[in-house]
């Protein structure tokens, strides 16, 4: 049955690869047709695990006549030390590529987490999505381009920054350029001497910056009332609220490096605590959106 012609295709090759993850010591992570494989490497025993892992994975294939394609498989190896541990991983007796990044559900990962090259790689793709609105929409009203925008170019920058959400300066000037570009194709003022922050205040339209920091909070209370599948366990209530704390407040999460400062959670929870108490204690997620979205917050 081809899942391009019926309904239950796609449901059906999910059960089908639905027991890949058995009998494998490192974790899987599948989505679609998409196979994730990963573990810490912190010795040389661990390569052997994560190899026998491979090799349990080519006997998968055997057994449901599948296959994985080894030239669409890559290693990547993310870490900050400067001699990592280096392995040749096999798959059907062909070495597996190393490589420095690679895209995984849309966004790109490199061997130190930076999200640089991924920035770089939606804002181009955006600012091209821009041209060809401009070339095609030049006529269209305020309402018709503000639709265009909101509907081809600003998901192209927002798609899961939750992960991604940059610190770095030049990181968050390049993104906010694509809606300051956005706001001259909707407005039509294209003349250098036209104010963009006058602009981007007669549309209405919040900084990207903080669309980013509401999409983590709302992500966060999701995690906090479990409406998402990841673990709150780390979310620890502090050891005794402080008159300027409100009642939701977490413990913040310390950090011994950049990385790790700006990461989701220790981030987040800066944020979090930092809110309105009524926000923080919604009482639903709708609710929770509707007041955060309001400009005194």
């Amino acid at each position: 049955m081809e899942a391009g012609k019926s309904v239950l295709g796609p449901s059906l090759f999910l059960f089908y690869i639905n027991d890949i993850p058995t009998g494998i010591d490192s974790t899987v992570r599948l989505f679609a047709d998409d196979t994730l494989v990963y573990l810490t490497i912190s010795s040389a025993k661990d390569c052997s695990v994560l190899q026998a892992d491979l090799t349990k994975l080519q006997e998968w294939e055997t057994r449901w006549k599948m296959a994985f394609h080894p030239d669409k498989c890559n290693v990547l190896t993310i870490t900050r030390k400067k001699k990592p541990i280096d392995h040749a991983y096999l798959l059907h007796n062909q070495v597996l590529q190393h490589v420095t990044s690679a895209k995984y559900l849309g966004v790109t990962l490199n061997s130190e987490m930076d999200f640089g090259q991924h920035i770089n790689t939606i804002t181009n793709k955006a600012s091209s999505t821009i041209g060809f609105l401009r070339r095609n929409l030049n006529i269209g009203s305020i309402k018709v381009k503000t639709e265009a925008y909101q509907t081809y170019v600003r998901p192209t920058v927002e798609y899961s920054s939750t992960v991604w959400d940059p610190h770095d300066k030049n990181d968050i000037r390049r993104l906010e350029m694509v809606q300051r570009r956005s706001a001259r194709f909707v407005t039509n003022r294209y003349r250098n001497r036209s104010s963009v922050g006058e602009m981007l205040k007669t549309l209405n339209w919040k900084s990207l910056e903080e669309r980013r920091r509401e999409a983590r909070l709302v992500m966060m209370y999701k995690i906090d009332r479990q409406l998402v599948a990841i673990d709150n366990q780390r979310l620890v209530p502090p050891c005794r609220l402080s008159r300027n704390m409100h009642p939701k407040s977490f413990q913040t999460i310390s950090a011994c490096s950049d990385y790790r400062k700006w990461s989701f959670f220790p981030r987040t929870v800066r944020d979090w605590n930092s809110l309105p108490p009524d926000i923080a204690t919604a009482g639903s997620l709708e609710s929770f959106k509707t007041q955060l979205a309001k400009p005194s917050v």
